[in-house]
């Protein structure tokens, strides 16, 4: 999509849409960059994600997302407009994959939906003490059940320990091209999550997050854990994470498989081109 048809979309978008929004309804979608061409992706968007509407073309609607770091295309199936959110109770998931069921048992019927990590869910009610399964409401309204462990009751900002610590949780999850979920991240999107849960957005594609006004430029002598590693050859093509003794934890696609990896800078694949380093009042 050219710039000036990005502006004009805007511009109708405001005058006559109104910022529609809507809601992933769907475990994890595919974001593509056109559709009137091949389907290149652009990212994904998980379960109960809000987007904004700024075009509705076809089957095809032109959406940005929440944290306004990507512009692309959704089938429009894949989207309700309601104000699911609109609710204090609003958790999100802490296990990797959820199931979620329609009674309060894993027998005998199977999950009804399994949604990925972070997932908001709309629980029926906020309980000092929940008992094993919690009624939730589904984007579609559906009512379903889900165990009190997958639901994450006090969601805080994460300090860079902690959010190391959690990133080692997807250690052996598949790399994804474009990948923004538990169910496959790429390189960019597993960062993005990462430092999210620090309470830092940055952009959606590793070129873009070298470039963050959030971040500023280290050695490599001095490096220190959370710090971000970019490579490439003559542009930014990888990201990774510093996690200490030299290594960096990424998802990757290398001779060891397409996973979530911790690799040694002295012998990765990848070329190592600078570093970055979050600006102390973030």
């Amino acid at each position: 999509m050219t710039i000036i048809k990005t502006v004009f979309v805007s511009l109708i978008s405001m005058l006559f849409l109104s910022f529609q929004t809507a809601y992933i309804n769907k475990p994890v979608v595919y974001l593509f960059n056109d559709f009137d061409k091949e389907f290149e992706i652009e990212s994904q968007a998980i379960y109960g994600e809000k987007v904004v509407i700024l075009e509705k073309d076809k089957d095809y609607y032109f959406v940005e997302s929440e944290d306004k770091t990507v512009r692309a295309y959704v089938h429009k199936d894949h989207l309700i407009e309601t104000d699911y959110r609109n609710s204090p109770n609003i958790r999100p998931t802490k296990s990797l994959m959820t199931h979620l069921y329609k009674t309060d048992d894993t027998s005998p019927f199977p999950p009804i939906l399994t949604v990925p990590f972070g997932t908001l869910l709309k629980l029926e009610k906020l309980e000092e003490e929940p008992k094993r399964w919690i009624g939730v409401e589904l984007v579609d309204g559906t009512k379903a059940y889900v165990q009190k462990g997958d639901i994450d009751f006090y969601p805080r900002k994460l300090s860079i320990d902690e959010m190391i610590a959690l990133s080692k949780k997807f250690m052996g999850l598949p790399y994804v091209w474009g990948g923004d979920s538990s169910f496959g991240y790429d390189c960019s999107g597993f960062v993005k999550m990462l430092y999210a849960k620090m309470g830092v957005q940055l952009p959606r594609n590793s070129g873009q997050q070298a470039k963050s006004d959030l971040l500023y430029s280290v050695e490599k002598k001095d490096l220190v854990v959370g710090d971000l590693l970019f490579f490439g050859n003559t542009r930014v093509t990888h990201i990774g994470i510093y996690v200490g003794d030299n290594k960096f934890i990424h998802s990757t696609v290398n001779d060891l498989g397409p996973k979530v990896t911790i690799s040694d800078l002295n012998t990765t694949q990848a070329n190592y081109l600078f570093s970055k380093r979050l600006k102390p009042s973030l």
